[in-house]
């Protein structure tokens, strides 16, 4: 994962989150926040919401898993660069 996320533009980065978030927040249907409110049973009741907030948070992990197996001070800076640069896109 950290070869691909090197190897890539910011730019070619947030293209790609911009098009798998769209397709996954035009999925949402409105119902389904008022549900996740209440509801015990969220990815049987929120199927589309459930699946972004797993998304989100996959991707946390990811990203803080690249930071972190960095053994350089230096490498970590350029990654941590590269996250804002693709957060400002």
């Amino acid at each position: 994962m950290a070869e691909i996320f090197r190897n890539l533009t910011a730019e070619e980065i947030a293209n790609q989150l911009c098009v798998c978030e769209h397709e996954m927040y035009t999925k949402i249907h409105p119902r389904e926040f008022l549900l996740w409110i209440s509801s015990k049973q969220k990815e049987q009741d929120c199927p589309h919401l459930s699946s972004l907030v797993m998304h989100f948070n996959r991707l946390s992990l990811v990203i803080t898993t690249v930071i972190v197996k960095c053994v350089y001070i230096l490498e970590r800076v350029a990654i941590i660069l590269k996250l804002l640069d693709i957060c400002h896109i």
